[in-house]
């Protein structure tokens, strides 16, 4: 399971997983300097239960531009070799904001209005 909830991710504390950093954070910057294969991949998502593996995520939204698409994509690629089935938590949508729409660093697709 990878929490990729763009507005906090909170699936560690769910699980009462006390991580100093975010796993998918460490995952990315491995991602993008060529360093994340399915061994390392397995050292950054503790095993909370049989088989299931947690990444954990971001806690505050205005990190995420640290998480460039590019890395992401690798990190997704080597998950589907790690696990037979991989799950991704992410945000319920994504807010009409022009600073979303046009920053590329930003997680996401077309932005939409939410549900209010």
């Amino acid at each position: 399971m990878v929490d990729a909830d763009t507005y906090g991710g909170t699936v560690a504390q769910v699980l009462g997983l006390l991580d100093e950093a975010p796993g998918i954070a460490a995952a990315a910057r491995a991602a993008g300097q060529g360093g994340l294969d399915v061994a390392a991949l397995a050292r950054l998502t503790p095993e909370v239960g049989d088989g299931l593996r947690v990444l954990t995520g971001i806690s505050r939204a205005d990190r995420w531009p640290e998480l460039p698409g590019s890395s992401l994509d690798v990190v997704w690629q080597t998950a589907r070799g790690l696990t037979p089935w991989v799950v991704v938590d992410c945000g319920f949508c994504l807010e009409q904001d022009e600073v979303l729409s046009y920053d590329t660093h930003a997680p996401g697709a077309t932005p939409r209005r939410c549900p209010r």
